[in-house]
């Protein structure tokens, strides 16, 4: 039988993904509509997709930290 999860801990996944998704969509539509960014916009379009990529590694934590 499966271990029950708490509703605090699908809390916490549920918004850590919400988070990561939205960065990394903002991100993408970043890239789209801003064809030659300047120096400045080139930097915030890498650091949503950094911000994107550090929700993956909490997700990955959360969820093999609860597995272990």
């Amino acid at each position: 039988m499966p271990p029950q999860l708490s509703p605090l801990f699908k809390l916490a996944v549920f918004t850590v993904l919400m988070l990561t998704v939205a960065t990394f969509a903002v991100g993408v539509a970043y890239s789209i509509y801003i064809p030659n960014p300047t120096a400045s916009q080139s930097t915030a379009e890498a650091k949503l997709f950094q911000a994107a990529s550090y929700g993956l590694t909490a997700l990955v934590g959360l969820l093999t930290g609860k597995a272990a």
